[in-house]
């Protein structure tokens, strides 16, 4: 049963027949059915002029016109500019033309002779079969545009997985465009491997035709393009049924987790970075204490009367390994806060010839060490510590190129770029009598843990590290051949025109020598006792404690003035801030020093900087003590 007519708005209809006595008459009827007529056309080129000016509901046509363009071949260039459903009229209804015609266009027909309720029928089918098929288009592109919008890639299968569609996103992460996805098998399209052994992983689409269930959201492994492009991914797939139950397909939905994956990459290095810092601190913190043992003895050694020539000579070799040890344990900590360490004038001669004892008790007899230095160079500006571990880089490379034995040579030198600004560098150089650098070993020589020597293999940072140096203070380095079998290892530094410090080891003057009296506070025997002979050697009378309770019980106790309360910062049971402050309530005259082998602890850094108290970093000289003592002592 059709709605009459009547019930909507007339639809308008072209009537397109060669005859004119049959398109007349098919009009009047089609009136009289409560149509109404757009236009009546004897030929299919009329047909399609006034279809597009006139662009009616229907058009009613005749299958065959005579002259020109058939009916059929009229209707498609129609359908090519406007969707107008087309109703053909024939003569036999087992026409051929209408199996062609099938496949064209929303359509109904009809054959004469045929009656008002034949026209009317053949009409209201294919008005809503075109007004179905509208509203399914409508549905399409607003199926495919909310698919497309969504950041997940989705693929549709059917029951043999073979793709029925993908929107745009499952198209960029796969390399495949629908088109040419479209009726393949989706392991063809969608086959992740895993990412260690590159083998392929469940397919979650395919095992849910195959259970019929869904499968939760997981690590989909990693999806490598066509293009070769690798995606770590994350999918799942849900089963598509039909009114009786029935899996008819399969819905996957899969997204890039590479980004995220990285993120959490980032973060975990981060973590692990931060943790290695801490333990750093702490170890920075033992070593320092035990560096201001070693250094503070050493320091007496050397400046000790009694110490025999010998005797001093050893002692500078300690004090100056362990102002090294201290230096590198500072760089760790410097290194893991991200901070440059603050450059000095530096003579880089001294540097070496401070360095020569080291060398050669690390490379023993085995090595011939000389050296080459230039009198007339000129200083560096640069941090003490990372110019001494790029000499000694530069020479253990040096060694690594040694067949056993052997001469190395180090020498420095001033060159003169003409770059402009005729600017001056010292020259390092270090010369091995040893094999020369293969070509296609210069290219990694300044890769971490890449050393020439195969039996090493590349136990550290080597001139990774250097190379870092090197380029922190605009310098150049090299690695090559001189010609005569031997590797060379050049290293460029700016010249400074600043003029570098004198070092002095020697205790102070006689007039910076203190009488007062010293509260000292320290948790560390070792650390204590040297504390205290230097001290006593400065002139100080000195009361101990071992910790900030300790300290307070000798505090009240004491029967003289308390000059200064020189104490560590970090303490089990009272810190030196907590016992500074409970101190002064008592005795506000009283001066502070803080000292401790954290060097990079914030608690540290904001006493400090809230306190303005004066402090003392581990592990230090004599001199540097007395020196912030009398800071503290002689204040108006």
């Amino acid at each position: 049963m059709f709605v009459s007519a009547e019930a909507e708005p007339a639809i308008s209809i072209l009537v397109v027949e060669d005859n004119t006595t049959h398109a007349t008459g098919i009009a009047e009827r089609l009136k009289a059915l409560g149509y109404s007529i757009a236009g009546l056309a004897t030929s299919g080129d009329d047909a399609v002029r006034m279809a597009l000016k006139t662009e009616p509901g229907i058009i009613l046509m005749n299958i065959h016109l005579e002259g020109g363009i058939d009916g059929m071949e009229a209707a498609e260039l129609i359908r090519r500019d406007a969707d107008i459903p087309v109703v053909y009229l024939t003569a036999d209804p087992d026409d051929a033309a209408l199996e062609c015609a099938e496949i064209s266009a929303p359509f109904s027909y009809v054959s004469r002779p045929y009656t008002d309720h034949d026209l009317q029928t053949a009409i209201e089918i294919v008005r809503h079969r075109h007004s179905c098929e509208a509203r399914m288009r409508e549905h399409q592109a607003w199926l495919t545009t909310t698919l497309n919008s969504i950041g997940d890639g989705v693929i549709a299968t059917d029951d043999q997985g073979i793709i029925r569609s993908m929107n745009l996103v499952a198209e960029e992460l796969t390399g495949w465009n629908q088109k040419d996805a479209v009726g393949c098998a989706l392991r063809e399209v969608f086959q992740p491997v895993s990412a260690e052994a590159r083998q392929p992983v469940t397919n979650p689409a395919l095992l849910t035709l195959r259970t019929g269930e869904s499968t939760p959201l997981s690590d989909g492994g990693l999806l490598i393009c066509d293009d070769g492009t690798e995606r770590f991914i994350e999918n799942h797939a849900s089963s598509v049924r039909d009114a009786k139950g029935r899996v008819t397909g399969s819905v996957l939905i899969f997204r890039d987790v590479t980004q995220r994956r990285q993120m959490e990459e980032d973060l975990r290095e981060a973590q692990k970075l931060e943790a290695t810092g801490r333990l750093a601190g702490v170890i920075a913190h033992d070593f320092n204490n035990l560096m201001t043992v070693i250094i503070g003895f050493s320091d007496f050694l050397l400046n000790s009367a009694e110490s025999s020539p010998g005797q001093k000579d050893v002692a500078k070799q300690i004090h100056d390994a362990g102002n090294r040890a201290a230096a590198l344990a500072h760089q760790i900590v410097t290194f893991r806060r991200k901070q440059t360490p603050p450059p000095e004038v530096l003579r880089l001669n001294d540097v070496i010839r401070d360095l020569e004892p080291l060398v050669r008790h690390l490379f023993g007899s085995s090595v011939d060490l000389c050296s080459h230095l230039d009198p007339k160079v000129g200083s560096v500006k640069a941090d003490r510590s990372q110019l001494e571990q790029l000499v000694i880089s530069l020479i253990a490379n040096a060694r690594d190129a040694l067949p056993s034995a052997g001469q190395l040579v180090v020498s420095t030198t001033t060159e003169v770029v003409p770059d402009g600004a005729e600017q001056r560098y010292v020259r390092i150089t270090v010369t091995a009598g040893g094999p020369s650098v293969a070509p296609d070993v210069g290219q990694h020589v300044f890769g971490p843990f890449f050393s020439s020597d195969k039996q090493t293999e590349g136990t550290g940072l080597g001139l990774a590290a250097v190379y870092g140096i090197v380029q922190q203070y605009h310098g150049r380095i090299s690695i090559e051949n001189d010609g005569s079998s031997n590797a060379v290892g050049c290293v460029d530094l700016p010249v400074t025109d600043a003029t570098a410090a004198p070092v002095s080891l020697l205790e102070p003057a006689s007039s910076d020598r203190g009488g007062e009296t010293v509260l000292l506070v320290e948790d560390e025997h070792p650390v204590r006792r040297m504390t205290k002979m230097a001290l006593e050697r400065c002139g100080y009378k000195v009361l101990e404690a071992v910790n900030g309770e300790h300290a307070l019980e000798v505090a009240t106790n004491a029967k003289t003035r308390i000059d200064l309360l020189l104490t560590d910062l970090i303490m089990p049971l009272m810190s030196g801030r907590e016992l500074a402050e409970k101190l002064t309530e008592r005795r506000p005259d009283i001066g502070v020093l803080f000292m401790s082998g954290y060097s990079d602890d914030e608690q540290i850094h904001q006493t400090i900087e809230t306190t303005r108290t004066a402090f003392l970093q581990k592990p230090f000289l004599i001199a540097d003590l007395q020196q912030q003592i009398r800071s503290v002592l002689d204040q108006p």
